[in-house]
């Protein structure tokens, strides 16, 4: 009786127990946001029309590369960064 009572006590300790509030981390993060920087900077710098949209439209397909890896959070991180240079430029307003 005794074995099972531990059993018990660990099996719900298990299961209330929490990840200690540790946050999913990919080691392709940073680099992931220097690309995406770079990749909005270089749309940023081509000329207005058919070329920059182009250019930020390759954004959107490299990001999609990226989550097909299985690396969803470099994916966000590149995307992130890339949205964030781009809305500062005053292009996605």
């Amino acid at each position: 009786m005794k074995k099972y009572l531990i059993c018990l006590a660990l099996l719900a300790t298990l299961a209330c127990g929490s990840d200690g509030g540790s946050k999913r981390v990919s080691p392709n993060e940073p680099l992931a946001r220097e690309e995406g920087a770079k990749a909005a900077e270089r749309a940023i710098r081509t000329a207005p029309g058919m070329e920059r949209e182009k250019a930020i439209l390759s954004i959107r397909a490299k990001e999609q590369e990226i989550r097909a890896t299985g690396d969803s959070l470099a994916a966000d991180a590149f995307a992130k960064a890339a949205q964030e240079r781009l809305d500062s430029a005053g292009l996605l307003r």
